[in-house]
């Protein structure tokens, strides 16, 4: 991964939402990461009651988080070089961490170091068997931000329970939780971000959804995934560098379980009225153990969440005026169909489009049938300049296939969309997620705009 690549992510990430939020990761700076010393029995972390304080925290205590990793870049020099993200483990070979830290990348690609404390000591790097990102992950909203990594070799460091609801108790209840990590520490726009050797750590009061939302101005992008935390004059909290690490918090037995996992906030990683927002880890723990005892199993090899859709028996029903779904094709032959109700006289509109710049650009052909789910109405492909030139623009998202047909009667009729496999050979799974928008078509017509010279 070379550093203009991993700048554009980074860029591609604060744009994903809108030009003030960030995603809080440091794959486009990957400059840091520290390494632990092995410890046999290493100490009890120190109770919340210490009130560790990233930006505006803290130095940790060595070996107090020893489930705490960093990914980094196999082909940096050194480990702080090569840092760009956090993850937690979770068990002897398995790394939580955030999807947007492994996007579009392959296993080749990444190393995870474990026992870390100090950047610049000697860690041991273990590489990654398997790359597993949430199905349902969305890089526009940061919705559904969590991935898996299935280590190549077990390794003896204490791994973090995650946070399962009890009756009568939620996250909340603990009122303030602990982020660690080696994310930029100081963000002065005199000498830029400042990233540390060391691990650090603080602590921030959690923030409930109502609160969290209305803050960013729009109820709508917090969702029941997330978890915001942070005090309302924000100067102290995760910034880039820390996604994919812990939220914790400490329970009255002095044990630590994990609730949230570090995903976005405001551009600058400061602010006023807004928060660290982090993926709710109690919403995933069903898909994480299953992943994690089934790692073959549809939903961690790459398939999306409408899977099964691969025929008209069991294509998914869209309602409403216009649906936006992500999809991939998580083996050869995958299809995915829909099925919706049509007026005659209508047009409709059908398209694929690239996700994001960090994954592959994909070829599709988009299939319309009459009510049978039998009889071919009309398709389209992609177009062969689309595909020898688009993969080189740099936009977020790219048009693919689109087809745009005027009803010729009224009822369901269901479309298919197949992969057209690249040339040189196709990757199936994760990494072919692209947008599918179906619905009515409707021009809309801007005011011009003048100038006067």
């Amino acid at each position: 991964m070379t550093t203009e690549n991993r700048k554009r992510r980074r860029q591609l990430a604060k744009s994903a939402l809108c030009t003030w939020i960030f995603l809080i990761t440091g794959s486009g700076v990957l400059w840091w990461t520290q390494l632990a010393y092995a410890q046999d029995e290493p100490p009890v972390a120190p109770a919340q009651s210490d009130s560790p304080d990233i930006l505006g925290g803290r130095e940790a205590q060595p070996g107090a988080w020893p489930w705490q990793v960093a990914l980094v870049s196999r082909f940096a020099p050194n480990a702080f070089q090569g840092h760009f993200c956090g993850g937690t483990l979770i068990a002897e070979d398995w790394v939580l961490t955030a999807a947007h830290c492994v996007e579009g990348a392959e296993t080749s690609f990444i190393d995870v170091l474990v026992g870390a404390h100090r950047l610049s000591d000697s860690g041991e790097r273990i590489r990654i068997a398997q790359i597993i990102p949430y199905p349902g992950y969305d890089p526009f909203r940061g919705e559904n931000d969590l991935a898996l990594l299935r280590l190549s070799t077990a390794v003896t460091y204490t791994p973090i329970a995650l946070y399962t609801p009890t009756p009568g108790e939620t996250e909340f209840d603990y009122l303030r939780g602990t982020v660690i990590g080696w994310g930029a520490k100081d963000t002065a726009w005199w000498q830029g971000n400042v990233y540390p050797d060391a691990l650090r750590e603080v602590s921030l009061p959690l923030v409930d959804r109502e609160k969290c939302s209305r803050n960013f101005g729009w109820y709508d992008m917090i969702t029941d995934n997330m978890i915001c935390a942070g005090y309302e004059t924000l100067t102290m909290g995760a910034c880039y560098g820390d996604s994919g690490g812990p939220l914790m918090v400490q329970r009255s037995d002095a044990s630590w379980v994990q609730i949230g996992i570090v995903s976005w906030g405001p551009s600058g990683c400061v602010a006023v009225g807004l928060y660290d927002v982090f993926t709710h880890v109690s919403k995933f723990t069903d898909w994480i153990a299953t992943c994690m005892n089934e790692p073959d199993a549809l939903p961690c090899r790459g398939g999306d969440t409408f899977e099964p859709d691969n025929g008209p028996a069991t294509a998914q029903q869209l309602d409403g005026p216009i649906s936006i779904q992500m999809h991939t094709f998580h083996e050869m032959g995958d299809q995915d169909w829909v099925r919706l109700d049509v007026e005659e006289g209508k047009e409709y509109l059908f398209l694929t489009a690239r996700m994001t710049e960090t994954v592959p650009f994909l070829r599709t052909v988009i299939w319309l049938f009459d009510a049978n789910g039998r009889t071919p109405i009309t398709y389209t492909e992609t177009p062969p300049d689309v595909y020898w030139w688009g993969i080189w623009e740099e936009n977020t998202a790219q048009t693919s296939a689109r087809l745009i047909w005027k009803a010729d009667r009224t009822g369901p009729i269901y479309a298919s969309i197949e992969l057209l496999p690249d040339f040189y050979g196709q990757v199936y799974g994760s990494r072919t997620r692209y947008w599918l928008t179906v619905g009515e078509h409707r021009q809309i017509f801007l005011p011009l705009l003048y100038t006067l010279e």
